[in-house]
């Protein structure tokens, strides 16, 4: 791991422990990753939602959004098609 690589988990780290204390939500981070002009990748997702206790969809939909999500075909293509049941998860929102 690299310095760089290590500054970016500390920092990625600190986000969601920022998150969680003042209660920012997951929106927060993923507009801090868009601001430094980071991508999130699934796993980042996956631990955004465990530590925030959020369903991962709703990440990795907002990511899309933003243009920040960086996975393989297969999962941007499971995205798009359960974007027609975005409604379905913004009931679970929050």
């Amino acid at each position: 791991m690299t310095q760089q690589e290590f500054n970016k988990q500390e920092l990625f780290s600190n986000l969601i422990k920022q998150s969680k204390e003042k209660n920012l939500g997951y929106r927060f981070i993923l507009d801090e990753f868009k601001r430094n002009k980071w991508n999130i990748n699934v796993v980042q997702a996956e631990q955004i939602s465990v530590e925030l206790g959020i369903n991962m969809f709703l990440i990795l939909l907002y990511a899309q959004d933003l243009n920040i999500l960086n996975a393989n075909s297969k999962i941007k293509k499971v995205i798009e098609k359960q974007r027609k049941n975005k409604e379905k998860y913004q009931n679970i929102e929050e």
